[in-house]
């Protein structure tokens, strides 16, 4: 099996050669299953700063987040915008987007 890092480097190598003879600007996304996104930003921010990429829309899911007016404010990724919507019968679940700041929501 190949090392993810040299993969997402084949992956992005493709997608800028795309980009560059197609001339638009992609949609890109990334989903993550975060298994409490309290416990794993820095995790997050750090695997986007290593890959170097500004994906249009992450989608989390497990936020394991609890109330809709809660914990959130927090969740800061620089450049994206975070929404999310809790599982409120229980603990566990809820899911989440980071969306690019440049987009129109």
């Amino acid at each position: 099996m190949l090392p993810i890092r040299l993969i997402w480097s084949q992956i992005r190598n493709i997608h800028l050669h795309l980009i560059a003879r197609m001339n638009y600007n992609p949609l890109s996304l990334l989903h993550l299953n975060a298994r409490s996104i309290n416990h794993n930003l820095t995790n997050l921010t750090d695997f986007l700063t290593t890959i170097n990429h500004n994906f249009t829309i992450i989608g989390i899911t497990k936020t394991w987040l609890y109330n809709r007016d809660q914990n959130s404010d927090y969740i800061i990724v620089s450049g994206y915008n975070f929404f999310h919507e809790p599982r409120d019968d229980r603990s566990g679940g809820g899911i989440g987007l980071l969306i690019k700041g440049d987009r129109v929501i």
